[in-house]
């Protein structure tokens, strides 16, 4: 049996709607671009679905200004990376500005009986003190236009900030691989994985099937049986090494339909069942990847290390 990637998916902004893609880069905190907005309140609170399901309905997309290309899935961005914050003391600052490597890429945000939104994004944005499940981290206010659009549909007033460029989020050190693994807003880990097998096991439990976007994953895996991925300790996909370091306890958003964005009643009540362990409803893990590189699609899953 051949195990393979038969999913990736990016989330540029935190709890909203994510792309699905061919091929994704592999960084130390996630896919380039994932997770890497986040929407905050008036008190710079982090918002999600929890509190707000229709941010399910917000599907944000990233385009160059040079080629028009959506760059969630082109190789355009395999080898940039995000630049270090530059002093704003500095002689060159209006050159750097400039030349800011977020100034080549714009963002739209669509929604539903919403007109798009589209804008470049703010490379020198107010820095702001934001908090996410109690880690208080660095981030760029993207703008007033943002703010009011996403406050429209929201029906809340909020603000759209991008993790700042030198700002670190370590991962918890009791699970991280080394001192070194950092997230940037996901909630706690880099990657998550999560296999077809253990969906449809799920599905032949459920009267209403779900589909796997109730779960958010990046990678999904096709050819294993269900909750092998449990048992994986280390895996490589395509160059990239990938540990698995932690169950991925599951929240109220798995009820959430993400193409309506309302509640419903499955499939929390069912997992909870037959995955619960130490209290916590399980599915799918939590995984750091070892070093940087491409994944794709089709892409033969190597498993190193049984736990």
């Amino acid at each position: 049996m051949v195990i393979q990637v038969s999913s990736l998916n990016v989330f540029p902004i935190k709890s909203c709607a994510g792309t699905a893609v061919n091929s994704a880069t592999a960084t130390d905190h996630g896919f380039t671009f994932d997770r890497t907005w986040l929407i905050v309140d008036e008190q710079n609170n982090f918002l999600t679905q929890r509190e707000l399901p229709r941010m399910a309905l917000i599907k944000p997309r990233i385009f160059s200004r040079r080629t028009g290309n959506n760059l969630l899935d082109t190789d355009e961005t395999a080898t940039w990376k995000a630049p270090a914050q530059i002093a704003c003391a500095s002689p060159d600052f209006d050159l750097a500005i400039a030349n800011h490597p977020y100034q080549q890429f714009v963002m739209s945000l669509e929604a539903p009986d919403m007109e798009p939104y589209s804008a470049p994004f703010n490379p020198y944005g107010d820095r702001l003190d934001v908090v996410v499940w109690g880690d208080t981290c660095q981030a760029i206010d993207e703008g007033d236009e943002a703010a009011l659009w996403l406050s429209r549909f929201l029906e809340k007033r909020c603000r759209l900030v991008r993790f700042a460029d030198n700002s670190l989020r370590k991962v918890d050190p009791a699970y991280a691989v080394n001192e070194n693994n950092t997230v940037n807003f996901a909630d706690g880990y880099p990657f998550l994985l999560i296999s077809e097998a253990s969906l449809a096991d799920l599905n032949s439990r459920l009267d209403n099937e779900v589909p796997m976007n109730r779960f958010r994953p990046n990678i999904v895996v096709s050819g294993c049986d269900a909750f092998a991925e449990d048992t994986w300790k280390k895996i490589r996909i395509d160059s990239v090494e990938f540990n698995f370091v932690k169950p991925c306890s599951r929240c109220v958003i798995t009820t959430n339909d993400q193409s309506t964005g309302a509640f419903t009643d499955q499939p929390l009540r069912m997992l909870s069942t037959f995955r619960l362990q130490n209290k916590k409803i399980i599915f799918g893990q939590n995984i750091i990847a070892s070093g940087p590189g491409s994944i794709r699609l089709g892409t033969k899953l190597e498993i190193l290390e049984y736990n």
